[in-house]
């Protein structure tokens, strides 16, 4: 997610998938809701019953507490789940997604947060216990689709841990 979030063929292609049978929800970037055409895909998704993850990815940076909070609220009205995902520099920035995950959760919505990078990697497994609803991990550690992803083995083992830690 994050690459090319207002490109017609990807929008047609997200579009398109919706028809299969497999299909339980689309990931779909807040900008192309808010700047684009996105506004389709959201639509074609809930005459077919699929939940829509609304995101936001920056790979620069942790924005500052105010503005995580605008971001992941508004994802959070436009999809069934707002996704956060954001680049943690240092261990506040962790802690600041970590405090608007669970800001957002207790007023009821529903967030989907992860820090990339080395410095935010922990955030994957342990943002569920502030509230967040959704992990993403590739099966094999090649499969990596962002910085700091653990493979599916590796979280599903640190998240048992916790759940019993907890």
């Amino acid at each position: 997610g994050g690459e090319a979030p207002n490109d017609p063929q990807r929008l047609d292609e997200l579009e398109s998938a919706l028809e299969h049978p497999g299909v339980e929800a689309v990931d779909i970037e807040l900008d192309a809701i808010r700047d684009g055409d996105g506004e389709r895909v959201v639509e074609a998704a809930r005459e077919r019953d699929l939940s829509v993850v609304v995101s936001v990815h920056d790979f620069e940076r942790t924005p500052d507490p105010d503005r995580l909070r605008t971001l992941l609220t508004a994802a959070a009205d436009y999809g069934d789940v707002g996704k956060l995902a954001v680049t943690a520099v240092t261990s506040e920035d962790v802690l600041s997604l970590l405090e608007e995950t669970w800001r957002l959760t207790a007023r009821g919505s529903t967030v989907a947060t992860m820090a990339m990078g080395e410095t935010g990697r922990h955030s994957r497994a342990v943002a569920p216990l502030y509230g967040s609803r959704i992990g993403y991990a590739p099966v094999g550690p090649a499969d990596a689709t962002a910085p700091g992803q653990y493979d599916l083995a590796t979280l599903s083992k640190l998240l048992d841990t916790l759940d019993t830690t907890f």
